[in-house]
């Protein structure tokens, strides 16, 4: 799994990048982190999809696991989205390992500050101390509109048309 990160987010994790070879973009997640009540708070939005997801108070020791955080954050926010559990799980099985990368698409990063706005701009905040994984914002979130590659799309209803597609053609190998 790729994770595409900000200088801010990198700074902030300590983390060491890694060559991209691996292009998928259904397994490529670029994340930014900005501070809200003086904690840490990171959106990562899928390249292929735009479907985010999010996460509030991480600490350096935990930004420093991000890929163990990141594969809960996706499995809860799918459930929570009503996705097939073999969709999911299936999604989360193909993954590659985790590796650390600077961010290289603009139109992404685009979609990601856009992502910000939508967040920053809740009315309530029901972030609570030691809440890692707000997984009700990326649900709340999923159904605003993103220009994903010159078309605007939904993209929880992005999301499950890549699964689907991912999972058929498990089945048909």
């Amino acid at each position: 799994m790729n994770l595409h990160c900000t200088k801010k987010l990198l700074d902030a994790g300590g983390y060491e990048i890694e060559e991209n070879n691996d292009n998928d973009p259904l397994y490529s997640w670029y994340g930014n982190l900005i501070k809200i009540n003086r904690k840490n708070f990171l959106v990562f939005i899928n390249e292929k999809t735009g479907y985010p997801i999010f996460f509030y108070g991480m600490k350096k020791k935990d930004l420093q696991e991000i890929g163990q955080y990141f594969d809960f954050a996706i499995e809860f926010a799918f459930k929570r989205e009503g996705y097939p559990l073999e969709y999911i799980f299936n999604y989360l099985a193909q993954k590659p390992e985790y590796k650390i990368h600077k961010t290289a698409s603009r139109k992404v990063l685009g979609s990601l500050k856009e992502m910000l706005f939508f967040a920053e701009s809740q009315d309530t905040w029901e972030l609570t101390e030691g809440c890692l994984n707000v997984s009700w914002l990326s649900v709340r979130l999923s159904d605003c509109i993103l220009k994903i590659d010159g078309e605007y799309v939904i993209p929880h209803k992005e999301m499950l048309k890549e699964l689907k597609k991912l999972y058929q053609a498990k089945i048909n190998n």
